[in-house]
């Protein structure tokens, strides 16, 4: 996936996404007997991108810039089916 983050100047980034941060995204259940029920779900934060290049293109910002924070939805499917496997 090409890194989505744009420069000040206009220019993108060349650089591409090597690896995400999914948050949120495992439920754990417990019954009675102790016994645990792991299930993969989707994610209800926004996905975290990092760039080969330039991680999370945060520089000196507090925080990822907005083009580095995908809603799950606006992930390739390809991404997204490699997570429900």
């Amino acid at each position: 996936m090409k890194c989505p983050f744009i420069y000040p100047n206009g220019k993108q980034c060349s650089g591409y996404i090597e690896s995400l941060e999914v948050a949120n995204c495992l439920r754990i259940s417990l019954n009675e007997s102790d016994k645990i029920t792991r299930k993969e779900i989707e994610p209800r934060q926004p996905v975290l991108l990092y760039c080969s290049l330039k991680r999370n293109h945060r520089g000196v910002l507090a925080r990822h810039p907005k083009e580095m924070k995908k809603i799950w939805h606006d992930l390739p499917e390809s991404i997204k089916n490699e997570f429900e496997q």
